[in-house]
């Protein structure tokens, strides 16, 4: 069993899940008529959740999760919950060797002809059309800056370790995610398990940690870049455009050694009580204009072919949330690399400690 397991299994007990109900009458409801949606805090748009129980008759309760081990070990703790369940997609292979999620069955999924080719014929994960279906992709992290503070063009993550920007730089407070410089730096796999590739991120953190760099959320980074407090921060793409879209001094960049590329996806929980109400919401996701107001609102992009139509042009045309091609091509999934990530930790710990 990979370490990722381990320790998703230990917090089954140290997480919970505080439900958001939909507004609206729920009384004599049955379980042909009601579905469970897990999916992460703020990233639902209610809208979709009105506009699909209009449509069918069937009421969403939505559940809200902040972090994956807490959806994992709520999903555990609380067979038959759920029905539906959005998650990153490097944790959907542990899911299905917890028995958690089910193989899906495509003849039910109508609306799966319309993801795009280009993830049909080179999927991110091997998982995708079997236990998954993509929801939202194209998250990836870069570098935010503030240009009234940072006057030279940034497209490396190299301006980390530069001393002019000492006390005035930060990562994300999260071991993997903090690990993306340290290793593209050097031209190395996101997901190594070479412990000499490993031995020179850590010689990487620790020069990055004498330029006094701090470590903080996505959010977090972003404020502080705005504010000027600090230069140059780690943030997602989107986040940026959704906090800073309207300041022309705020820029973006994914640097040229390359970052992560995220995508979410939607699976089917092994426990669902409403299967038939599961595949009809799954489908639902996948129409284009559903697709495209997840875009709209939470600034990634659609995997679904058609939802450009519907999607707000401000976006479509946006680099930030749209990054050059080829910088794209440089971008990496986040896969469960057991053991090793003792390693990510123990590093991630040093940059934390004083």
């Amino acid at each position: 069993m990979s370490k990722i397991l381990c320790f998703l299994l230990i917090l089954i007990f140290l997480t919970g899940c505080f439900p958001f109900k939909d507004s609206g009458n729920t009384e004599n409801t049955t379980e042909d008529n009601t579905l469970a949606l897990y999916n992460w805090k703020e990233y639902t748009d209610l809208s979709v959740l009105k506009d699909f129980e209009k449509e069918t008759g069937i009421k969403i309760i939505l559940y809200e999760y902040e972090t994956t081990p807490m959806m994992v070990g709520d999903v555990r703790a609380n067979p038959g919950k759920y029905d539906v369940i959005i998650m990153e997609g490097y944790i959907v292979p542990s899911m299905k060797d917890l028995k958690l999620i089910e193989k899906l069955d495509l003849n039910k999924i109508q609306n799966y002809k319309n993801v795009k080719k280009e993830l049909i014929e080179k999927p991110i994960y091997d998982h995708q059309g079997k236990y998954s279906v993509p929801h939202l992709w194209g998250g990836t992290k870069g570098l935010v800056y503030n240009d009234k503070f940072v006057k030279e063009h940034i497209d490396s993550w190299k301006v980390l370790w530069d001393k002019k920007y000492r006390n005035k730089i930060a990562l994300m407070d999260e071991p993997r995610n903090l690990l993306i410089p340290l290793l593209k730096i050097s031209g190395y796999s996101l997901n190594t398990k070479e412990p000499n590739e490993l031995k020179i991120a850590e010689k990487n953190a620790l020069l990055l940690k004498k330029n006094g760099v701090i470590l903080g959320d996505t959010l977090g980074n972003i404020e502080k870049v705005m504010s000027g407090e600090i230069w140059i921060a780690q943030a997602f793409n989107g986040d940026v455009f959704y906090k800073a879209g309207h300041r022309k001094d705020i820029k973006f960049v994914l640097p040229v050694e390359g970052s992560d590329i995220s995508c979410d996806y939607t699976c089917l929980s092994c426990d669902s009580k409403n299967k038939e109400g599961a595949y009809k919401f799954i489908n639902y996701l996948l129409r284009p204009d559903i697709s495209a107001k997840f875009a709209n609102n939470f600034f990634y992009v659609s995997p679904v072919f058609g939802a450009e139509k519907y999607i707000d042009k401000k976006i479509l045309n946006n680099p930030v949330v749209y990054p050059p091609a080829d910088r794209m091509k440089k971008g990496e999934a986040f896969m469960d690399i057991g053991d090793i990530e003792n390693e990510y930790n123990r590093i991630f710990d040093l940059m934390r400690d004083k």
